[in-house]
């Protein structure tokens, strides 16, 4: 997890840059080594929640940096969907619908609507 914090929410961003390819390298690491998806899913997430506090903290970034957070979090979507599994579904809904509560009406560049489009295709495939 620090490997993911350190690339893509630094606590000195004038002096680190955000390193977003560093932060998927290590999800990628961690599911070839490990391969659980329930672990895999909470570091996806995590990912999510580094860039929210990134952006909620130093302000809009820019239009690749919500590219690369709101594709991790269709990512995680994707995943719960091909999985098929009530429980994950159960258990990771919560903490995905937690941070788009706390981006909406807080960040530009259409990135909450983009998560929430993708918790509606969710949603919907658990109905």
């Amino acid at each position: 997890m620090t490997r993911i914090q350190r690339a893509i929410s630094p606590t000195q961003p004038w002096k680190e840059d955000v390193k977003l390819a560093a932060g998927r390298k290590a999800i990628s690491d961690f599911k070839k080594a490990n391969g659980n998806i329930r672990d895999t899913l909470t570091l996806m997430i995590y990912y999510v929640k580094c860039g929210n506090d990134f952006t909620l903290e130093f302000g809009d970034i820019d239009a690749s940096f919500y590219d690369s957070v709101c594709s991790m979090f269709s990512s995680v979507v994707q995943t719960l969907m091909k999985q098929q599994d009530q429980a994950l579904f159960a258990e990771f809904l919560p903490l995905l619908e937690a941070e788009l509560a706390r981006v909406y009406g807080q960040i530009g560049w259409g990135y909450p609507d983009e998560l929430s489009n993708r918790l509606a295709d969710l949603r919907d495939a658990f109905e």
